[in-house]
Formats: structure tokens, C-alpha cells, sequence
């Protein structure tokens, strides 16, 4: 069992004046939130899975309905009942996006049947959640949950979340100002200010293997534009 002492989960949200960068294949995409509303699924209940087996689940509901919200969810799960220590289930995870005759995840291998490429309760556990994801509209996961154990297990998760409504950052002085305070570490003046500024980044895939971005985001920050923001935020 992991000792790792992590922050309380509500202070990974974003507040109104904070700001995200989601990076695609086709660039960065900055956001300055503007209004916040939080919920959560508490828990969010799976299928019994056989020892040594796996469900795939598709996961369409947390896509926002409509362009202008980003969905903010920060996940836990939960640990076998019968030995507590033990951190399960795995879970990896992929974005089922439609080819021309394929459905596949791309961002991440299958691999929860492995030593490798998972996430489980010892990472982010069920009562304070740490494994935080980013959808916009027309952008969902599919979870891979294995179960490594030598009886059946019935998951559940803590789903905590937030919706967000955001004003696009397409000045590149702006952006700038963005990823200076990423990168900086903040002065106690910052850290104490009320509230203190915050900007995060999130990948849409993984580094090596980013996912298109969805369509309509062409209409609010182009193509060209996003590309040169992914290489200021990248360092040039």
C-alpha cells in the first residue's frame, strides 16, 4: 500500500480565471475558464469480472453535449474488499475513434493484462481520487478494467467532476503568458494570492501519440494557430 501523501482531490479542479491547455495532434488549445459546476458518481458500478478476465467499456456520457463545456472528471477505485492492500482492479485506457472500417483505441495499448501501462487504487484511490481527464465535445474513453486477482471482483469508482464553460486564448502574447506560468515556480505572493492563478496541460493521448482534435474546434483556435502554440509550449 502506497504512502505517498497527495493532495486532497477538490484542489485539482479549476477555478473561474484559471486556465487549461489541451494539447491534440494538431497543436495546443488554451482555455481560460470562466464558470464552474461540480457533481459527482459516487459510485460508479462495473460488471462482476472473473479472475483473470477483462471488461472493455465505452464510456460516451462523459463527452460534454455541447461545444463550449470541457468535462473535468477525476477518477478513484476502488481495492479488493477481501484483501485490502491489494491495488485493484487495472485499468489502461484508449479514445475509440471511427475509422473507415475500425474502432480502435489509440492513445494507449490494451495493456491491464501486463505489468505495465495501468493505472490501479494504489495511483488513485477510491476515497481521495488523483487520476484526472480532460473530453471535450465529440471526445470519450474506453476502459480496459482487468482484474489480476484470484476471484471474481465487482469495481467501483469515485467519479468526481466539474463542467466547465471557457473563453479560447488565441493571442500568442497571451499564450505565452500561459505557459510562462506553467512552467515558472510560483513566488509565495502567488501562492498566497486569492486565488492564485493556475494553468494546467493535458495531453489528448499520450505525448508520442496524440489524437486528433475534434472537428469543431477549427471554428474557435485553427489549425495554424494551435500548431504554433504547441511549439512555444514545447520550447521552440
Amino acid at each position: 500500500m502506497s504512502t505517498v501523501l497527495r493532495p486532497h482531490y477538490s484542489t485539482l479542479f479549476l477555478r473561474s480565471g484559471d486556465s487549461l491547455i489541451l494539447v491534440f495532434e494538431e497543436g495546443a488549445y488554451p482555455f481560460r475558464i470562466k464558470s464552474v459546476e461540480r457533481s459527482c458518481i459516487k459510485p460508479l458500478s462495473f460488471p462482476s469480472i472473473a479472475s483473470g478476465d477483462k471488461i472493455e467499456e465505452e464510456m460516451t456520457w462523459m463527452s460534454p453535449k455541447r461545444e463550449e463545456y470541457i468535462a473535468h472528471y477525476i477518477i478513484g477505485l476502488s481495492t479488493d474488499q477481501r484483501v485490502w492492500w491489494e491495488p485493484i482492479p487495472r485499468v489502461s485506457y484508449g479514445y475509440p475513434i471511427t475509422g473507415a472500417d475500425i474502432k480502435r483505441p489509440s492513445a494507449f495499448p490494451s495493456v491491464a493484462d501486463t505489468d505495465i501501462g495501468y493505472v490501479d487504487s494504489d495511483f488513485t484511490p477510491y476515497d481521495n481520487p488523483q487520476w484526472e481527464l480532460f473530453y471535450l465535445k465529440g471526445i470519450y474513453p474506453k476502459f480496459i478494467i482487468y482484474n489480476p486477482t484470484g476471484a471474481s471482483i465487482t469495481p467501483t469508482w469515485n467519479v468526481q467532476f466539474a463542467i466547465y464553460r471557457y473563453t479560447p486564448v488565441t493571442s500568442e502574447s497571451a499564450f505565452r503568458k500561459l505557459v510562462e506560468w506553467f512552467k515558472a515556480y510560483p513566488t509565495m505572493a502567488e501562492m498566497l494570492a486569492s486565488p492564485p492563478r493556475r494553468v494546467k496541460v493535458f495531453y489528448v493521448g499520450n505525448i508520442e501519440t496524440l489524437i486528433p482534435k475534434p472537428v469543431w474546434l477549427e471554428k474557435i483556435i485553427s489549425d495554424t494557430v494551435a500548431s504554433r502554440f504547441k511549439e512555444i509550449l514545447e520550447g521552440e
